[in-house]
């Protein structure tokens, strides 16, 4: 509607113009000051482009979560994943029966994702949801964190278990503007295999994202205070990424890992939505929805606005 609005005017202002100079009624300054006016801020608007995105730790399906297990939960996990109107997901915690569920649900929404064990479908998958009639798949692909980062089912370092990052490469279908978006999930024990991975992750997103926006989610399972953290914007590096919290305009909610219970106030903050520099973080959103005391996954998802 907005892109509609100024296009009538662009179209209005041409000829009212054109009308001027071929009346030699516009002298040489005031056509400068008519085209910086009404065309600058046309193209300007016409550049900019907004996206919601979001990340969102679902908890792996399991029969010890008892009250909270998966069977009951999952229409509420997709209803909460439906209602944000993110364009983009990127999801963590998703074993093959859960994202067979999420995909058949999630109508409209084409989707990435492997599981990490063979690079298949066995084990969990950091899944990528996006909106196909906003954006195009142009290609994806799978990382390990590991010194061997092309060998499926890998590990290295101090981690407990097999971590990914999965990606793809999109292509916003009204503008064709291109971006990369990654999404990853962090071991849980390991803290020089986080420190390491973080790094690795930054220097895949180096080589494969020359000059192209890129958003990285997940849940990194990291503090703020951490040396990991502290990597994320290091401007020593070869490379930086920005919180979106940190620089966003409006920000609603904060921490993201509080647990099941929605009454515990012992929650910490390691679930992020990074962003190179290409980007403006308009709205930073914590969804802290929750039913009969509980919410819907142990983590909490957090939703973006950016804009670039």
């Amino acid at each position: 509607m907005v892109r509609n609005c100024y296009a009538q005017q662009r179209s209005i202002f041409i000829v009212a113009i054109v009308i001027m100079f071929a009346n030699n009624l516009v002298q040489p300054m005031t056509k400068c000051l008519l085209y910086l006016l009404f065309f600058m801020p046309i193209v300007l608007l016409a550049d900019s482009i907004d996206m919601a995105v979001m990340t969102y730790n679902i908890r792996m399906n399991t029969p010890t979560d008892g009250e909270n297990a998966w069977p009951k939960r999952k229409e509420w996990v997709v209803d909460v994943i439906t209602q944000s109107s993110a364009g983009i997901v990127g999801l963590q915690e998703v074993k093959p029966e859960q994202k067979k569920y999420i995909v058949k649900a999630m109508k409209g929404y084409g989707n990435y994702g492997v599981g990490r064990d063979n690079g298949s479908a066995k084990g969990e998958h950091c899944l990528i949801l996006y909106k196909e009639s906003q954006y195009e798949l142009l290609d994806s692909g799978t990382i390990w964190l590991s010194e061997t980062p092309n060998v499926p089912g890998s590990k290295s370092w101090d981690a407990a278990i097999t971590r990914i990052a999965s990606w793809v490469k999109l292509q916003h279908k009204t503008s064709g503007r291109e971006f990369f978006f990654f999404n990853t999930h962090f071991d849980h024990k390991g803290q020089e295999a986080r420190y390491q991975s973080i790094l690795l992750l930054k220097s895949k997103i180096k080589d494969m994202a020359v000059g192209l926006p890129v958003i990285v989610v997940g849940d990194f399972n990291f503090r703020p205070d951490s040396k990991p953290y502290a990597e994320i914007n290091n401007a020593l590096a070869d490379y930086v990424l920005f919180d979106s919290f940190t620089i966003a305009q409006h920000k609603d909610g904060e921490l993201t890992c509080c647990g099941f219970d929605a009454s515990n106030k012992n929650c910490s903050r390691i679930d992020y939505v990074l962003v190179n520099n290409a980007f403006k973080v308009i709205t930073y959103k914590v969804i802290s929805e929750s039913r009969n005391g509980s919410y819907p996954s142990d983590h909490l998802p957090v939703v973006c606005k950016l804009r670039f």
